[in-house]
């Protein structure tokens, strides 16, 4: 990728790093060698070519406490959205680039796993409407997740 320049100067706006190696994989961003994130990301893509159902939140994630701990901030375990696709379940959630997923249907979420699991239940259980807890300027926020299942 050195010598491609833009897309070199994307993954550093995506990541923020630099001299490590960045991977996009499953719409994840991972940054150097983080295996519990690269396994994730891997299950992801083997779930979505299952054929059982599946639901998309339509936003980048990583953990919050390695991004936190990155900025100097003070950690906060969950879920940090990056970039929130327009028209994604996350959008129409009302989430936005930045928030910290904490909660889904009662359950804390501290990691990327129990999202995923979170999700699977969701679709699993047919909850609609799921609750749905997150942090955006130092202050917590209810809502839910718009899901309908016909």
């Amino acid at each position: 990728m050195g010598s491609d320049q833009q897309a070199a100067r994307e993954m550093v706006k995506r990541s923020g790093q630099m001299g490590v190696p960045v991977t996009i994989l499953a719409d994840q961003v991972i940054v150097g060698f983080n295996q519990p994130a690269l396994r994730n990301a891997i299950a992801l893509l083997r779930s979505s070519q299952t054929s059982s159902p599946t639901l998309k939140l339509g936003a980048q994630v990583a953990e919050a406490e390695r991004i936190l701990s990155q900025q100097n901030k003070p950690i906060r375990t969950g879920v940090v959205l990056g970039r929130v696709r327009p028209d994604s379940l996350a959008a129409r959630a009302g989430l936005q680039e930045g928030d910290i997923i904490i909660r889904l249907n009662g359950k804390a979420i501290h990691n990327i796993d129990n999202l995923l699991t979170g999700l699977q239940a969701v679709v699993s259980l047919k909850v609609e409407n799921s609750d749905l807890a997150f942090w955006r300027d130092d202050r917590e926020i209810e809502g839910h997740l718009p899901v309908q299942f016909s």
